[in-house]
């Protein structure tokens, strides 16, 4: 284990002690597994250290806390496939809670609301191709008792649950800015700033790896990172969540596996698992609608308008704004 560099990359982080010398166990407990196999966490592979979540996974081992530690090891030694593997891990945790609970505010009847807690989900760390089923047997589910329009806004809600504070500097903006119109080509200018710096410097922006073309790849699209008003809807393409990958595919499929940013279903892109209902793309709509929520202060309508599991190569909104802001 590289001691040094993890330590320099959790004081960044600006973690406890003992939330680092946890992180520590953790790392020596997970390389001597990989030792087992003749592997380090150097040139380790996904299979492996999957191999060794689903050990923790088995143990009752798999706290958030710990996979996140994990994670950061992998980034302090320049493993970016592997720390960007755990970000997929770790982005599926309270989605499907927090769906339940906005089920639960239209569902009245205690049994029916009780099939909807108990479908079991896969535990925290699963591998990403548990999931594609649990989300075809969830969409039936949920199609079997509410309506399509009751199931769409229940998706559509921050089931992510992005507070507020980390949209304070757009909503500065927002206020700062004499028109809605003027306010969205500023927030794509910014964006595009914001990946320029990140691949300049080498970093990572979220789980993705910014390359020149990339930045161009923006650039170019005002509805990405940005939004573009026409009307009363603000039009929102997602960034791919591989973008650069993205970019050099040649074969629609592997564009579309590369464009989903799901945890829950990007698997399915990839090997055709089962047949998952396109509207489990309303939760992706929830999270592209969350920051005009909090520019709006207010609850909005969106509408899916592509994504990969509607056969596009690319997910699109539209966002409806409230007539006192057009």
């Amino acid at each position: 284990m590289n001691k040094d560099k993890y330590l320099r990359f959790c004081k960044k982080k600006h973690l406890e002690k003992e939330l680092i010398e946890n992180g520590i166990d953790y790392v020596m407990t997970m390389e001597k597994d990989l030792n087992r196999a003749g592997l380090t966490p150097e040139n380790t592979e996904k299979k492996v250290v999957q191999e060794h979540v689903d050990h923790l996974i088995s143990k009752g081992e798999n706290s958030y806390t710990r996979l996140a530690l994990l994670a950061y090891y992998f980034h302090s030694i320049d493993r970016r496939d592997l720390y960007i593997y755990f970000t997929q891990l770790l982005g599926v945790r309270g989605v499907i809670e927090n769906i339940r609970k906005r089920a639960g505010m239209i569902l009245k009847e205690e049994n029916v609301l009780e099939d909807i807690q108990n479908i079991s989900s896969p535990p925290l760390g699963s591998s990403p191709s548990a999931y594609p089923p649990f989300i075809q047997t969830f969409m039936k589910l949920l199609k079997r008792v509410l309506s399509t329009e009751e199931a769409r806004w229940v998706l559509a809600g921050n089931n992510h649950q992005i507070p507020k504070e980390a949209f304070e500097k757009e909503k500065e903006h927002f206020l700062q800015s004499e028109t809605l119109d003027d306010y969205l080509r500023a927030h794509h200018e910014r964006s595009v700033e914001t990946l320029q710096q990140h691949a300049d410097e080498g970093t990572i922006w979220f789980e993705q790896l910014i390359t020149p073309e990339v930045v161009s790849f923006v650039r170019e699209n005002p509805e990405i990172l940005g939004g573009v008003r026409h009307n009363d809807k603000i039009y929102v393409t997602k960034i791919p969540y591989n973008p650069s990958a993205f970019i050099k595919a040649k074969v629609v499929e592997k564009k579309r596996y590369h464009a989903c940013h799901c945890g829950f279903v990007r698997e399915h892109l990839k090997n055709g698992l089962v047949d998952i209902d396109p509207d489990w793309c309303y939760c992706s709509a929830g999270f592209a609608k969350t920051l005009y929520e909090h520019l709006f202060e207010r609850e909005l309508e969106a509408e899916l308008l592509q994504s990969p599991l509607t056969g596009e190569v690319l997910c699109r909104f539209a966002i409806r704004v409230p007539e006192a802001f057009l």
